[in-house]
């Protein structure tokens, strides 16, 4: 862990392992060609176009703007040009039908860019006061109501650590607001087409809590 790490060398931040929330490990995706171990395979990506659809793999944290670079390179065939564009009107368009009043623009952008204009017209359609942060994370309560109704979540862990993800930003994978997003979520959580009922929520919740301490815990917990 980058704590560890960092207070081992002597590093003066006034951290230490008590001060980390959680922990996570990272999965490179690389290009294998099958006649080398993993660490010795290619860090290089690649692009793929086939009938429309562009497949990005491989590359890594460092080169991530090539990649982007590149994947709009092999798209540009498939987006249509229009000679005397007025870039604020296409942005303009950019925004949802309805806005939450006072609602910061930066948070505006970032939902935009995260749930696209549809996921956003479909979120503003929910009381105003989700647009509120959960504790203090950038996200907001309307974002994990959202994915509960439309992204096919079958464990909590999928809110928590893949949809949303606030179960790695909160002490103890965000136990503390188990029991507000019980009350938000439950009614759009489903399994084999049943709503979850209160024994498959506490079921759910007792498999969260063991996954999260086992491996998303900050190394002091996990060594208790």
């Amino acid at each position: 862990p980058v704590v560890r790490a960092l207070v081992e060398a002597g590093a003066d931040f006034n951290l230490s392992l008590e001060d980390c929330i959680s922990s996570i490990a990272g999965v490179r995706p690389v290009l294998s060609r099958k006649d080398k171990t993993a660490h010795k395979e290619s860090r290089e990506h690649a692009v793929w176009k086939k009938r429309g659809l562009i497949t990005v793999t491989g590359g890594k944290l460092t080169t991530f703007q090539i990649l982007a670079n590149d994947a709009l390179k092999a798209a540009q065939s498939c987006i249509s040009k229009k000679p005397g564009l007025d870039h604020e009107r296409e942005i303009e368009k950019l925004r949802p039908g309805k806005i939450w009043k006072n609602m910061p623009e930066n948070l505006q952008e970032r939902l935009v860019g995260r749930y696209g204009i549809a996921g956003c017209n479909r979120m503003m359609q929910y009381d105003e006061k989700l647009c509120k942060p959960v504790e203090n994370t950038n996200s907001i309560w309307a974002e994990i109501l959202y994915s509960a109704e439309h992204e096919d979540i079958c464990h909590l862990s999928d809110l928590l650590l893949r949809r949303v993800r606030v179960g790695l930003l909160l002490p103890g994978g965000g136990i503390n607001i188990l029991d507000r997003v019980e009350s938000l979520c439950r009614p759009y959580l489903y399994q084999n087409n049943k709503k979850w009922d209160k024994r498959k929520w506490d079921r759910e919740k007792r498999e969260y809590m063991k996954l999260w301490k086992t491996f998303y815990s900050p190394p002091s917990a996990k060594q208790e």
